[in-house]
């Protein structure tokens, strides 16, 4: 009898081991469901001077370990982050990652936000190395960005890693944070990969796993992603802003379902730095499997240097996705290239150019062809004329829609151009229905409606050419020439005569030395951290963190790279830091300090 309970004591405390192993909800979690502080517990300052990285590390190193259940609070602040190693002889520079975490579930991450509603901010420190760089043998070490248009040497790539990874974890959620990668202020090396910089660093990343939930999340100045799905499932964003990364808003390259309600993903490829596609969002299926199944609501596309909605199909594609009351702005490129199946929009707004829609050949059955119901389509966003890339606003070929009660004001392009032939129509033809569309491009092609079923539509134009060359599949199909007068009169935005001017400078390599095999022999390397420079109290503040004592004069530059400040003779003695004073006026300044003309420390110094 005695061994017998033995026995089954023994296989109840593995049972609730194997429990423990599994994914836990909050109720099984009981009371070893816990709540830790990122400042009381794991020593973060959130003061914007302490590097907080590492507390962070411990914060995610700690709740791996016991496999999530529970919450990480952060206290409202400014937590200054970043942490990069020199990884010789395999990578130049490689960044940590700040919270990771992987196989957790029931963890929330959660901000607490001041009095005024803003969110604690989590910001990456100035000068930290992004991009592909060489090391230069006159200059003792100091990198160089490589000028090479692709490369893919890992010998010279820099990363600074990514602020919230989610692998393998189901029942996250993330509520009321900033990130900032903050690339303005980066050492921006040359290219690397295919396109652009493709080295990582992302605001948030999720990988497999499912239910996870980002909540009043701002996210910005990310060279690559502000936020990347690479396979996650059930995901749901609510106001979530993406905003000034240099790759994406929001990349999904696999995984399935997704609910996002009043976001933004905007800006993209907007700052110092971008990398192809700079989409807002881009949903591009790369694992090879479709991509299914999506919910944006009250959701915004707009300024992106590439497309606001990229669907970037190729042997997988993209399927069930619908956007209701969303806004698509796009000054610089199309607003939106959607070619997947079964994607619908109710209620939505398009400013800039619309291509690809689902083509003939995926059409199965009539919820396969994509779908505008009460839309409003127009070339000129707040008297603006956006950027015409395309003779068309909705160039299709060989590729059904359906417009139903839209309308669409085209002030300086063709409105249509649809290429299927004529021929018997059926429940799976293209269809305009009860829509009015102003086509105000005269003496040009204004549209050629082909293979396309019109019902109930009025088209008022200027003189200009039109292929109507199927007449017997238009039902009540109105066309009123207008003047140029009651043309313009017609739209409701004034029109301005200034160009769309695009006044963002993009970092450019120029260094004179090209990339050559071997440059990284050189055994002296940099370390990002040896030497610091930050502003505290009318003091820049320098830190030396090598075994030596250095001196070197301190310049102080205006944002018009006037010198206004001089220290010399300053001598730092070895993991020493000592703070120099400087009276300086309201406005943005460089400082450096500088030994045998080498730049050891360098920083923006902002007086309010």
């Amino acid at each position: 009898m005695v061994k017998l309970s033995k026995y089954i004591a023994a296989l109840l405390v593995l049972l609730l081991f194997s429990v423990s192993k599994g994914y836990p909800q909050k109720s099984e979690c009981g009371a070893g469901y816990i709540e830790k502080n990122i400042v009381k517990d794991f020593g973060a300052k959130g003061d914007g001077i302490t590097n907080d990285h590492a507390a962070f590390e411990l914060a995610a190193d700690y709740f791996n370990k016991r496999g999530g259940c529970g919450k990480l609070i952060i206290p409202f602040g400014l937590y200054k982050v970043g942490r990069q190693v020199v990884d010789t002889p395999r990578r130049f520079m490689n960044g940590a990652d700040l919270l990771f975490f992987k196989n957790v579930t029931n963890l929330t991450v959660e901000g607490i936000p001041n009095k005024q509603g803003q969110s604690p901010l989590i910001k990456y420190a100035d000068g930290l190395y992004y991009g592909s760089f060489y090391y230069d043998k006159q200059r003792f070490g100091i990198p160089k960005c490589t000028p090479a248009s692709r490369n893919y040497d890992v010998k010279f790539a820099a990363t600074i890693g990514g602020a919230i990874s989610i692998n393998s974890s189901s029942t996250v959620k993330i509520k009321h944070i900033e990130l900032d990668g903050n690339m303005d202020n980066c050492i921006i090396g040359g290219a690397w990969g295919d396109v652009g910089r493709q080295l990582f660093h992302v605001g948030i990343y999720t990988n497999q796993g499912r239910d996870i939930e980002l909540v009043d999340i701002n996210v910005h100045h990310f060279a690559l992603d502000g936020v990347e799905n690479a396979g996650a499932n059930k995901l749901r964003f609510e106001n979530v802003v993406s905003s000034y990364n240099g790759r994406q808003g929001f990349s999904w390259v696999d995984g399935d379902t997704l609910t996002a309600i009043n976001c933004k993903f905007n800006h993209t490829g907007r700052l110092y730095i971008y990398s192809a596609p700079s989409a807002g969002v881009d949903i591009e299926p790369e694992r090879k499997k479709d991509i299914s199944y999506a919910q944006f609501t009250n959701c915004e596309f707009a300024y992106n240097r590439g497309c606001g909605l990229l669907m970037a199909v190729g042997a997988n594609t993209v399927r069930n996705m619908n956007f209701a009351n969303c806004t698509f702005i796009g000054m610089y490129n199309w607003s939106a290239w959607i070619p997947g199946v079964d994607i619908h929009f109710s209620d939505c707004s398009f400013y800039g150019n619309v291509v690809h829609t689902v083509p003939n050949k995926m059409v199965q059955k009539v919820k396969d062809i994509t779908s505008f119901k009460r839309c409003y389509f127009s070339d000129i966003y707040n008297g603006v004329v956006t950027r015409k890339p395309g003779g068309y606003f909705f160039p299709l070929n060989s590729e059904k829609i359906i417009l139903d009660d839209c309308t669409m004001k085209i002030y300086n392009r063709g409105f249509f151009w649809h290429s299927s032939g004529c021929g018997p129509t059926d429940s799976l033809t293209s269809e305009i229905r009860n829509s009015v569309i102003y086509a105000a491009n005269q003496n040009e092609w204004q549209a050629s409606v082909t293979g396309i079923k019109i019902t109930n539509t009025k088209l008022f134009t200027l003189p200009g050419k039109l292929n109507l060359a199927c007449p017997k599949d238009y039902t009540n199909f109105e066309r009123t020439s207008y003047t140029p007068e009651k043309m313009l009169a017609a739209f409701p935005e004034s029109v301005s005569s200034l160009k769309l001017a695009d006044t963002v400078s993009y970092f450019v390599c120029k260094e004179e030395k090209v990339l050559v095999k071997g440059s990284t022999g050189l055994k002296r390397r940099p370390s990002p951290e040896k030497y610091l420079m930050f502003y505290e109290d009318s003091n820049c503040v320098i830190a030396n963190r090598t075994k030596n004592s250095i001196t070197g004069t301190l310049y102080v530059y205006n944002d018009k790279q006037q010198l206004v400040a001089t220290r010399k003779a300053i001598t730092i003695k070895a993991n020493y830091t000592k703070g120099v004073s400087l009276v300086l006026s309201t406005g943005k300044y460089v400082a450096k300090f500088v030994q045998k003309q080498i730049t050891l420390a360098s920083g923006h110094l902002i007086i309010p």
